[in-house]
């Protein structure tokens, strides 16, 4: 019980911190994603394989280890993971929108942003836990991502 007490003061503390977070990165992420080089990020096409990759090598920038988890359809999930706990808190959103001339700003190239630098924020304290950074695909037809991962966790979803 101590260590949860612990961890919820601790996130309470990094969510004051937002200030911290710079409205230039958010604004950068958001206007990346929702280009129209991107045709709205549909699950399965290239600017959401483009988004995914853009994701990643953001994560790894931060000093997370980044995977992608392949679901079919050239569909995938990006996961990054800061810390050695076994324990851990995810943070996630979905990256796919709903298509060509839909960019899909506010759904959701804003809760990737925000998911982008809460990561990077969480990972200058000291938590008890490790931090896994979702960002699902294919959210838009149905939770197809968040279902695969819950489904196939690299984690022990106890251990959450």
């Amino acid at each position: 019980m101590r260590k949860t007490q612990k961890l919820i003061a601790l996130l309470f503390i990094a969510l004051f911190t937002v200030s911290a977070i710079s409205v230039d990165r958010l604004k950068a992420h958001v206007t990346w994603l929702s280009d129209t080089a991107r045709e709205g990020r549909r699950a399965g096409t290239p600017g959401a394989v483009a988004a995914a990759d853009y994701i990643a090598g953001k994560l790894r920038e931060t000093g997370y280890e980044t995977q992608m988890q392949e679901f079919g359809g050239n569909r995938r999930n990006v996961i990054g993971r800061f810390g050695t706990s076994d324990k851990y808190i995810v943070i996630g959103a979905h990256y796919d929108g709903q298509g060509t001339g839909h960019p899909s700003a506010s759904d959701n190239a804003a809760g990737v942003a925000v998911v982008l630098e809460l990561a990077r924020e969480l990972k200058e304290e000291p938590l008890p836990v490790s931090v896994v950074a979702i960002a699902f695909d294919d959210e838009e037809q149905g939770l197809n991502g968040s279902r695969y991962y819950v489904d196939h966790s690299p984690y022990p979803l106890e251990n959450a």
